[in-house]
């Protein structure tokens, strides 16, 4: 049995190598899957890091392109708004300087139009100055009438003259004056056109009115006295109030524009 020993102890010593040999032979298969799979997973992740990268820089791009494109259609569109606004601007400049160069066209006519009517307006009041101060010289020439030459008028006494406004003398609104008649203390509210009397022009219509003469009845019913006092406002026409007969002129309005005859 002793010659069985050394069998069986390399029959054991057989059996441990080779089950180390199986436990190298599976741990290296191990490491083997392990690392491959380890490299699997770093080549994926390495890929999907560079997909992601790509991915990163595509988008970045097309950012950049987007931000490139709206830059330059902000640029054109503020270029387009500039040249409308200096269209416009342009415009209105041209517009504001044809509205002036017209007003003062039109200035220059109005003025032009204004001094020629004064020069006009001018020649003829000097023309109507020279015609009148001739008229006044050739009438003072020939108005050498004295009171005893003057024509006759009717004129009433001054209790006639005071009985015609015997209304208007008991409401205090005339007064009866020894040298001017019935005379107004203040204007009516409707006075007579006393320059339609012939012989009272604008001026002597206004001396008339400051004695309180403003009514065609007034005259109509002068006195002798103030038909006398009245004529000496004429300077260079004393007779006239006689001579074109004021107070028949008188009545002949007051009938015309009341209906009354007096």
């Amino acid at each position: 049995m002793q010659f069985l020993y050394p069998l069986l102890a390399e029959s054991r010593m057989n059996s441990i190598f080779g089950t180390l040999a199986w436990a190298f032979l599976i741990a290296a298969l191990l490491w083997l899957l392990i690392w491959r799979l380890l490299r699997s997973m770093n080549t994926q992740s390495a890929a999907t890091s560079l997909d992601d990268s790509a991915a990163e820089k595509a988008a970045a791009d097309k950012a950049a392109a987007d931000k490139a494109a709206a830059d330059k259609a902000a640029a054109d569109k503020a270029a387009a708004d500039k040249a409308a606004a200096d269209k416009a601007a342009a415009d209105k400049a041209a517009a504001d300087k044809a509205a002036a160069d017209k007003a003062a066209a039109d200035k220059a006519a109005a003025d032009k139009a204004a001094a020629d009517k004064a020069a006009a307006d001018k020649a003829a009041a000097d023309k109507a100055a020279a015609d009148k101060a001739a008229a006044d010289k050739a009438a003072a020439a020939s108005s050498t009438t004295d009171d005893n030459e003057l024509p006759e008028i009717e004129t009433v006494t001054a209790e006639q003259a005071a009985e015609q406004f015997r209304p208007e003398l008991d409401a205090g609104v005339v007064r009866q004056d020894n040298y001017y008649g019935i005379v107004f203390h203040a204007a009516p509210d409707d006075p007579d056109d006393l320059k339609k009397i012939k012989g009272v022009a604008k001026v002597l219509e206004g001396k008339l009115n400051e004695f309180g003469v403003f009514k065609y009845r007034q005259i109509a019913f002068w006195t002798a006295p103030a038909a006398k006092e009245f004529s000496k406002l004429l300077t260079n026409f004393k007779d006239r109030i006689y001579r074109d007969n004021w107070i028949a002129q008188a009545k002949e309005l007051h009938e015309e524009k009341y209906g009354e005859k007096l």
